[in-house]
């Protein structure tokens, strides 16, 4: 008899973002590949499903019978769930609904304006809104009517009607008919149409925590990760830090939340990759190649980090795993079927070989609609030396208002750096200058531009410019021997000798020429000025982030580990041993209330004390400067608290987060265990959309050391 073998697939699917990844319980190529089939397969059936019933709908249309439309839309909307198809949408706006019954009409409606925003087709939705909200509003429910508000700011902003667009998103933000989520999204729309960079990073940072209030981790990740990118420009650590968190919010176990986690690796290590950290950045590239391995449906993200890796292992010397990465990526590529794949390939082997980009590949690449594509073959393109300098730059402005338009910040910079260098190259010192600093507004890091810039202004002596350009990169980037070098020279041939010599000093003394230089300065030394210092002016904010709330439960951990925690203890005469006073969690909890009255200020902030959840107390729930709603439960853990029991926080958590309607919480774990203090504890986990910040604060009252 012959054996037989069974592969299962497993595929996971998220409709919101019409996503698919799928996973294999066999490791061998044929597995995948049958999964690679199976998943297309599924895509083609879940595209097709409306497809039958479309056109039955469209024959009622046809034959003006209203009413069969509808009961013809109602059976199959389930399916347009799975549906992308635009075409859908319009065919559905064929329908006259005055011809239908009232509840008929109010609910296509809804279904409508839902479908619309779900394709990201709001255009004509503003007329389906107004009609809904005129004849329904009394009896549509409250949040119903914030989200129909909300959608109209949304076509407000995408009309350019900034104004407009403000006020309804404010006005939805402070009813008290709206939601979490409701308000989220409406803080999101705010940071989308910021003025200046401090709303856009303040609202997407609202945002992000009214996110996860509601239980939106993946939109709240969304939001961060704006954030990060907006900082990634002034302030690496910050920026790093943002992503470290989003990381921190996903596990692995889920094959989508398996893929986001590593979008998020190969995410940090792109970035610090950019920023020149490349040691650092290959560990990240490799977690993020390793958790795509063995996933159908994501081998074009899995190429991205495998050539990424590839490219980081050879910067990092590592020829052999650089070779190895490169052979796998070659056969990853053979397996994918995806047209704008090959396009990007197909320019990628044209830079490689320094070939030119034909009129006939130009066209298919705008046929694309990939922006990003486009955007590169034109920046490429560009750089041929057969064009003028007035040819290459109406390639690099059509690239630039490509890249604008789709506000890919990443792209603009190196869009920036091309036209500077056009310039440069043709003596056009003033405008390249220009554009050499508006690259390195959008990435302060990036090298190329500070150093080609650094030399334009050496090389037409434009020693003033060149001294604040550089003390500028010094700020940034520390003073290191080579820039305190080019800084000392600028100070010196702007006749400032003696902060010149103090530069000169911290130089490489290897540098060529330096001793001369020095000597130079000590005769000069008479005529030396002194510059005086600039005082960084430092800027608070006035609402309380999630993360903010952490840390500043962090510092009541140090204070009381520090200062009070013998307040919890005495000493037990029969034993001779320290017992836990006696009511220790109330305690802890007006000691809490105390430091957060102290640090926030009382009436900032508001504090609720044991309100019931539900068939149980919250020990605090607390609303935050801004709004944020969270919930926090303070545990006991050793000396007869066993950590099960400090671990129950989370899960009482959970049940009081469900009853107050907010999925942020706190738990705080007063930890006496002598050899176990702090394990088990997370900082930050997501369970089943609920967001638990832990801190763990060092309550024993004698340390045991190993």
């Amino acid at each position: 008899m012959t054996e037989k073998y069974v592969t299962r697939v497993s595929f996971e699917i998220d409709l919101r973002n019409q996503r698919m990844i799928g996973a294999s319980d066999s490791d061998a190529e044929n597995a995948q590949d049958i999964g690679r089939k199976i998943a297309e397969s599924i895509t083609r059936s879940l595209g097709n499903l409306s497809s039958d019933w479309m056109y039955l709908f469209g024959n009622s249309i046809a034959q003006d019978d209203y009413q069969k439309a509808y009961d013809i839309f109602d059976e199959n909307r389930w399916k347009l769930q799975f549906s992308a198809n635009v075409e859908v949408l319009d065919r559905l706006r064929s329908m006259d609904v005055s011809k239908i019954s009232r509840d008929s009409r109010k609910d296509y409606l809804i279904f409508l304006i839902g479908l619309s925003s779900h394709l990201g087709k709001r255009e004509k939705s503003l007329n389906d809104i107004e009609s809904l909200l005129h004849e329904y509003e009394e009896e549509l429910d409250p949040i119903l009517v914030q989200n129909l508000l909300l959608e109209k700011a949304n076509i407000a902003a995408i009309n350019g009607l900034i104004n407009k667009a403000s006020l309804i998103y404010k006005q939805v933000i402070s009813s008290s008919d709206s939601d979490s989520g409701t308000i989220a999204w409406a803080y999101q729309g705010l940071s989308k149409i910021a003025e200046n960079v401090q709303d856009e990073i303040r609202y997407a940072e609202k945002a992000a925590d009214k996110h996860l209030e509601a239980g939106s981790r993946d939109e709240a990740v969304k939001n961060l990760i704006r954030v990060s990118d907006i900082e990634s420009a002034d302030n690496p650590k910050l920026a790093i830090q943002l992503i470290d968190r989003c990381i921190d919010l996903f596990e692995s176990e889920k094959l989508i939340d398996r893929e986001l986690l590593a979008s998020l690796k190969h995410k940090k290590a792109a970035y610090l990759q950019r920023i020149g950290r490349v040691t650092e950045a290959l560990p990240f590239a490799e977690e993020s190649c390793i958790l795509r391995r063995g996933l159908i449906g994501n081998e074009i993200e899995l190429h991205a980090s495998l050539v990424l890796a590839e490219i980081l292992a050879a910067a990092n010397g590592e020829e052999d795993k650089s070779r190895e990465l490169k052979a796998e990526s070659v056969i990853l590529a053979e397996k994918i079927d995806d047209d704008n794949f090959f396009l990007r390939c197909e320019i990628g082997d044209i830079i490689s070989r320094s070939g030119v980009i034909n009129e006939d590949l130009l066209n298919k690449i705008i046929s694309s609609g990939d922006s990003s594509i486009l955007s590169a073959a034109l920046l490429y393109q560009s750089t041929n030396s057969t064009l003028s300098l007035e040819e290459s730059l109406e390639l690099l402005d059509r690239s630039r208002k490509e890249i604008e338009y789709h506000n890919d910040k990443e792209m603009l910079g190196l869009i920036f750096f091309a036209i500077a260098e056009k310039y440069r190259v043709e003596g056009l010192v003033d405008d390249a200058f220009i554009y050499y600093k508006k690259s390195l507004s959008i990435n302060k890091f990036y090298h190329s531009s500070a150093q080609n810039c650094a030399s334009m202004l050496f090389c037409e002596k434009r020693w003033e410019e060149a001294e604040i350009f550089i003390r500028e990169r010094m700020a940034l980037v520390g003073e290191l021997p080579g820039i305190c070098f080019a800084y000392a020279r600028c100070l010196y041939e702007n006749s400032n000798y003696q902060l010149a010599l103090k530069y000169f000093k911290k130089s490489d003394p290897s540098t060529e020429g330096i001793g001369d230089y020095i000597s130079l300065c000590l005769e000069s030394l008479h005529d030396s000025d002194i510059n005086a210092n600039e005082e960084a002016s430092i800027v608070t904010k006035k609402t309380v982030t999630a993360e903010q709330f952490y840390y500043a439960l962090e510092e009541f951990s140090k204070s009381i580990s520090s200062d009070s925690r013998m307040h919890f203890w005495e000493m037990d005469k029969e034993s001779g041993k320290y017992k836990w006073v006696k009511n220790p969690e109330e305690l802890s909890k007006q000691m809490l209330i105390t430091f957060l009255n102290g640090k926030f200020g009382k009436g900032e902030i508001e504090i609720l004390q044991e309100p019931r959840a539900g068939a149980g107390f919250i020990d605090l729930y607390v609303l935050l400067p801004g709004g944020l709603k969270i919930v926090i439960e303070l545990k006991m853990c050793g000396y007869g608290y066993s950590s099960t029991y400090a671990l129950s926080g989370e899960s009482q958590i959970i049940h009081y987060q469900i009853n107050k309607s907010t999925k942020l919480g706190y738990l705080v774990v007063f930890d006496a265990r002598e050899r176990d203090y702090g394990k088990h504890f997370k900082k930050l986990q997501m369970m089943n959309e609920h967001t638990i910040y832990t801190t763990a604060i060092d309550m024993r009252p004698e340390i045991v050391k190993k």
